[in-house]
């Protein structure tokens, strides 16, 4: 969908929102840190294993951010939607009806 969409045209429950998303990396998974940085980021680096399915991230959290400037918040888990079913399901909405 872009941008300049009618909202009208998302499925019942949908709207256009922004979402930050963030990976959670386990104590396990890092092996050391440089508070300092090197000469082209100089800020704090993590140095990680890549031990959860070729990642360092054990999983993902989405946060919703506020048109206003209100708390950020985690979005829970009943109200995520896996794009690649949606968009499956979308699909199969559009589809004629046989009969």
């Amino acid at each position: 969908m872009k941008n300049n969409e009618d909202e009208r045209s998302f499925p019942t429950g949908f709207r256009i929102a922004k979402v930050f998303k963030t990976g959670k990396i386990p104590w396990r998974n890092i092996r050391h840190f440089d508070l300092r940085g090197d000469d082209f980021y100089p800020c704090p680096h993590l140095y990680c294993l890549y031990d959860d399915d070729g990642m360092p991230y054990e999983e993902f959290g989405y946060y919703l951010i506020p048109d206003d400037d209100s708390y950020e918040f985690e979005l829970p888990l009943a109200d995520r939607v896996d794009l690649k079913v949606l968009l499956e399901s979308l699909t199969k909405a559009s589809e004629p009806e046989e009969t």
